[in-house]
């Protein structure tokens, strides 16, 4: 018995929830893979980040690259914005009878990741969204979740699709290996 409560325990720890990402997304045309160019409408070193796992994704799912002649204008933004504060407590009481309390405040940030699609004359094809709730505030933990988020109606609309992610998600294991170099954690 105690061999089965063990492999119970370590499957439900190596099948941890790492991201649950929330997503909508809108379609004014129909989008057929084609050339694009990609450009951020941030201007920092996550941005430029971020840029080289949406052009992955995106040359997945069959788009090419192209800087001069192409055929849409893909653009995205992202925000970190603080949330709330989650207050906690815990106790325990030892063998003797004295009880210590533990508090605990932990301050949840928001990621959102928006990703628009033009035509090369400007008209809006499609745009989505998609928003990561949790403690880092560090939009990179979590962008290999949110870019997957994005796509996964492609190019269909969608609102409020809610999607969960444990180490184990096969689309986000491929995207932080092609980025092995990357520390994807908090820090």
């Amino acid at each position: 018995m105690k061999k089965y409560t063990l492999l119970l325990m370590m499957l439900i720890i190596s099948c941890r929830t790492v991201a649950i990402t929330t997503t909508d997304s809108r379609r004014n045309m129909n989008v057929k893979p084609g050339r694009y160019k990609l450009i951020s409408e941030n201007n920092d070193i996550k941005a430029n980040f971020l840029g080289k796992i949406i052009d992955y994704k995106l040359n997945k799912i069959g788009f090419s690259t192209a800087n001069d002649k192409y055929d849409f204008l893909i653009k995205f933004n992202y925000t970190v914005t603080d949330s709330r504060e989650i207050k906690s407590a815990y106790s325990y009481t030892n063998p003797y009878g004295y009880t210590t309390t533990t508090f605990n405040n932990t301050r949840l940030y928001i990621k959102y990741l928006k990703i628009v699609i033009e035509d090369n004359k400007s008209n809006l094809l499609w745009e989505s969204q998609s928003k990561e709730e949790g403690w880092c505030p560090n939009i990179i933990s979590t962008s290999p979740e949110l870019v997957v988020s994005i796509f996964q109606n492609f190019p269909n609309d969608s609102i409020n699709v809610r999607r969960e992610f444990n180490d184990y998600n096969g689309e986000t294991s491929e995207i932080k290996s092609a980025f092995s170099d990357t520390n994807w954690s908090c820090q």
